[in-house]
């Protein structure tokens, strides 16, 4: 019976220190936007339903005391939140993981959280390296339901405040409060230097707040740029659930070959004298 080649999860596991997993979640939440803000409900299955309320129930007046009390329902449907595997693997010289007798998680650790906090945003809210069973990312449903604001208030309008507060009337027009921000980080330097026709500040978001809501910003690369592309977003937070698994699985990889999507090799672990540490979670 030939060996399964490589270090596998049974192998990495003792290298990796039971405290890394709530942590890399931990950094992961701190850095993506959907993590912070969305809900989070734990998924024991592949798939899970869940019932969602699609109906309130209605109260009415009484012409008199004898009057009949009309009759009212609560409509609940249900809902499925199918979970799909997310996955990044760092490539670690093996000079690095000697020298520093496995003590490299310091190091590697920010590098997974950032990957993965990266790829949830991008997927929840651009749709971008979603898997098809997603539902359609929050942009281009924004977007398509006409759900948009340009930024074309003048200073003596008030500015990009204005434009932020028809964006949030946007919200509440179809029966939501608006509960959080999300923006680019180019975008901090537009928000802090607003100003109106006498000078004065039209917006503080030293406390990473506006009008009390929280704001948090994406990461670099992660907003496309152009006319036509969203500057920031507003949205009422508690209608999205993202759905988890509480499980992070390591595997430790000496001799993979790793490719780009073209099919180019960018690292031959054996040959180049290194190892990859591939981390899965799985959420939806």
């Amino acid at each position: 019976t030939m060996a399964i080649p490589g270090i596998l999860r049974s192998d990495a596991s003792s290298l990796i220190p039971e405290p890394v997993v709530q942590m890399l979640f931990e950094g992961a939440t701190a850095e993506s936007a959907a993590l912070a803000q969305f809900l989070r409900v734990p998924v024991p299955a592949q798939r899970q339903t869940f019932p969602v309320l699609q109906g309130l129930p209605a109260a009415f007046w009484k012409d008199s005391d004898t009057s009949l009390i009309p009759t009212t329902k609560i409509d609940w449907q249900n809902r499925a939140i199918e979970l799909r595997e997310l996955a990044v693997i760092v490539p670690i010289p093996n000079v690095v993981v000697a020298d520093s007798q496995f003590d490299i998680w310091g190091q590697v650790r920010p590098m997974l959280s950032s990957a993965m906090a990266r790829a949830i945003d991008a997927a929840v809210f651009f749709g971008i390296g979603a898997p098809a069973m997603f539902p359609t990312a929050i942009v281009p449903a924004a977007t398509a339901a006409g759900n948009t604001r340009s930024r074309t208030a003048a200073a003596a309008q008030g500015g990009i405040a204005e434009d932020l507060n028809q964006a949030m009337a946007l919200v509440e027009a179809d029966g939501y409060s608006p509960s959080g921000f999300f923006f680019p980080t180019a975008q901090k330097s537009r928000l802090r230097g607003a100003r109106g026709t006498d000078g004065q500040k039209l917006l503080d978001v030293a406390d990473n707040s506006i009008e009390g809501l929280p704001v948090a910003y994406g990461m670099a690369g992660m907003w496309t740029t152009g006319t036509d592309n969203a500057e920031g977003i507003v949205y009422d937070r508690t209608k999205f659930v993202l759905g988890l698994r509480n499980d992070i699985s390591f595997e430790l990889s000496k001799e993979a070959t790793i490719h780009d999507a073209n099919g180019n090799v960018l690292y031959n672990l054996f040959q180049q004298d290194m190892m990859a540490l591939k981390v899965t979670m799985r959420m939806g």
